[in-house]
């Protein structure tokens, strides 16, 4: 049997490694930044599927709109591309919340564009 340790370490919301307290309110930030990342992640790809699918699926084809197959492959493909690579911008841009419309403003121009 191990020691107290182990059951505070599975029953802690956040454990901290150091004695800084400041690394406390980074890992609520990060969190906020990371919640806020999955919402944004998850808009995007509902708005990409409600856009894409019906015309993947050919039922806008009486108003001439509709998608080849093969497009439609490489724009499912490259929407799960831009939802990992919009996640990764957590870990490569600065802890600032302005990136985080930037970045779903540049996804939306985006995908306009391809559409």
């Amino acid at each position: 049997m191990g020691n107290g340790n182990d059951i505070a370490l599975e029953s802690a919301d956040v454990v901290l490694l150091n004695n800084d307290l400041g690394s406390l309110q980074q890992a609520i930030t990060i969190s906020k930044l990371t919640v806020a990342k999955i919402k944004q992640n998850l808009f995007f790809s509902f708005f990409y599927n409600v856009l894409g699918i019906p015309l993947a699926c050919g039922a806008l084809a009486y108003w001439g709109l509709g998608l080849r197959p093969e497009f439609a492959g490489f724009a499912m493909a490259l929407s799960s591309v831009s939802v990992v690579g919009n996640s990764l911008l957590l870990a490569i841009l600065p802890l600032k919340k302005k990136f985080s419309h930037l970045s779903l403003a540049s996804l939306l121009v985006i995908f306009g564009i391809l559409f």
